[in-house]
C-alpha cells in the first residue's frame, strides 16, 4: 500500500504549502526533511513508511490554518513513533491471529493514537479553532476512495464511530491543572509498585520434615 501510495502522489510544489510545511517542521523541531506528497486516491493525510516516511494528502486546497493543524497532527505521529508502535501490533496479530482480544486491543490503539495527537494539536486552541478543526476532520471523510479501513498506516479518520468519539474529545477537552497531571503520576506509581510488590510476593513452602 505504501508503494501504491507512493506510485501515485506527486511531490508537493506549491510555495504556500511548503512554506507551512518547513514552518511545522521547524515549529516541532524535527530536523529531518520529511517528504510532502498529494494523492487524490487517498481518503484522509495521513504518514506512511517507516525508514523512509512521507506525509500524504488527498489535496492541499484547504485553508492556511488547516493544513497546518492536519500538517501538525501527522507529524505528531512521526515524533511519537507511532508507525512503531503500529507495525508492532501487526506483528503481535499475526501471532496471535487466533485471539479476537488482539483484535480489540489494536483498534483501541490505534484510537488512542489518533486521540493523543488530536490532544497535542488542540492544546493552545481556542474553541473556535477546535471547531474548525473538527470541521476538518469531518470533511476528510467525503473522498469517495478511502483505503484507510484496509492498512496499517496513520490516518486521520478510521470510520464514522471512531470520529464521533474523536469529535466528542474535541469539543470537550480541557487543559488539565498541575495539580491533575501530579495526581494521575502519582496513582500511576502507587499501581505500579502495588502490582511489583504483589508480583514479588512468594508464599512460605511447607516443611515435609515430620
Amino acid at each position: 500500500f505504501t508503494r501504491f501510495v507512493k506510485l501515485r502522489a506527486r511531490k508537493v510544489t506549491e510555495d504556500r504549502v511548503l512554506d507551512i510545511y518547513r514552518a511545522e517542521l521547524a515549529a516541532m523541531k524535527i530536523d529531518r526533511r520529511i517528504p510532502l506528497y498529494v494523492n487524490d486516491r487517498i481518503g484522509s493525510p495521513m504518514l506512511v513508511g517507516f525508514l523512509r516516511p512521507a506525509v500524504v494528502f488527498p489535496n492541499v486546497e484547504g485553508s492556511a490554518d488547516d493544513l497546518r493543524h492536519m500538517l501538525r497532527h501527522e507529524l505528531t505521529h512521526y515524533k511519537r513513533k507511532d508507525v512503531l508502535y503500529k507495525w508492532l501490533v501487526q506483528i503481535t496479530k499475526c501471532i496471535h491471529w487466533f485471539n479476537p482480544l488482539i483484535y480489540f486491543i489494536g483498534k483501541e490503539i490505534d484510537k488512542c493514537c489518533e486521540l493523543s495527537c488530536d490532544e497535542a494539536v488542540i492544546r493552545h486552541m481556542t474553541e473556535a479553532e477546535r471547531e474548525g478543526y473538527g470541521d476538518a476532520l469531518v470533511a476528510s471523510l467525503k473522498s469517495p476512495e478511502h483505503y484507510s479501513a484496509f492498512v496499517v498506516s496513520m490516518t486521520m479518520s478510521d470510520n464514522v464511530k471512531t470520529l464521533r468519539e474523536r469529535l466528542d474529545a474535541i469539543m470537550a477537552y480541557k487543559k488539565k491543572s498541575r495539580a491533575v497531571i501530579g495526581l494521575s503520576a502519582l496513582l500511576t506509581i502507587l499501581l505500579l509498585c502495588g502490582f511489583t510488590i504483589t508480583g514479588a510476593y512468594v508464599a512460605p513452602q511447607r516443611s515435609n520434615a515430620g
